[in-house]
């Protein structure tokens, strides 16, 4: 799905949310999130590491203070310096929580804590190239290790050893479309056209252009 989880994000932002760029320079999202923590406290920051140019790799835990935690759920944007879409879904969540820590699905955070890797390749951000400064693919060096950004990403999977990881990406070759293929039954096929309707409606009202378009099947031999 192109724009992974910015839907959510854009459904559940605020003035803050909106103040973001959709594109946010890796200085910009540091910046948010530092305002962000120091604003919430359901929010923690720290660096996981650092790029090969030095910019920072951010990370951000979500969580509620006082309850013990059951899961943890980690979160990675930006592997791919041209994929923003990820970066930008998780600073408007982020955003959304700030503007109204109250309002938020708190039951969430009580079963579960939320880390955030919001921008894993700073400098390719930078650059709005796929690899990382030193012409490496990120996805194709998570065994070797030989990045700065590889060796943060697994040093947080080994100190923080989540349940599951969402890793985020998008097709940024393809323009901003909301793609789906066909729906194994007529009840998802049903579910999935009503939020289709409700991802472009939202992106649309947030000035972010989309466009629904069915694709066939991958296993679709025919």
């Amino acid at each position: 799905m192109r724009l992974a989880w910015l839907w959510l994000a854009l459904a559940l932002g605020g003035a803050e949310g909106q103040s973001l760029s959709l594109n946010p320079s890796p200085e910009e999202a540091v910046r948010f999130l530092l305002e962000a923590t120091r604003r919430c406290p359901y929010l923690e920051m720290g660096m996981a590491g650092y790029s090969v140019e030095g910019r920072p790799i951010p990370f951000v835990l979500l969580r509620h203070p006082q309850t013990p935690q059951k899961r943890r759920l980690l979160v990675v944007a930006r592997l791919h310096g041209d994929e923003p879409a990820g970066t930008t879904a998780l600073l408007h969540l982020v955003a959304a929580l700030v503007r109204n820590p109250s309002g938020y699905p708190l039951s969430l955070l009580r079963d579960t804590s939320w880390m955030f890797l919001p921008l894993l390749n700073p400098d390719g951000a930078v650059s709005n190239h796929r690899r990382n400064r030193a012409g490496v693919d990120l996805a194709e060096d998570g065994l070797a290790q030989t990045q700065p950004e590889s060796r943060a990403l697994f040093a947080m999977l080994t100190s923080w050893r989540p349940h599951l990881l969402l890793d985020l990406h998008e097709h940024p070759s393809q323009g901003p479309l909301i793609r789906y293929g066909p729906a194994p039954s007529e009840e998802m096929a049903s579910r999935l056209q009503a939020l289709r309707t409700f991802l472009t409606q939202r992106l649309r009202q947030y000035r972010y252009p989309a466009e629904e378009r069915n694709l066939p099947s991958f296993w679709d031999s025919s």
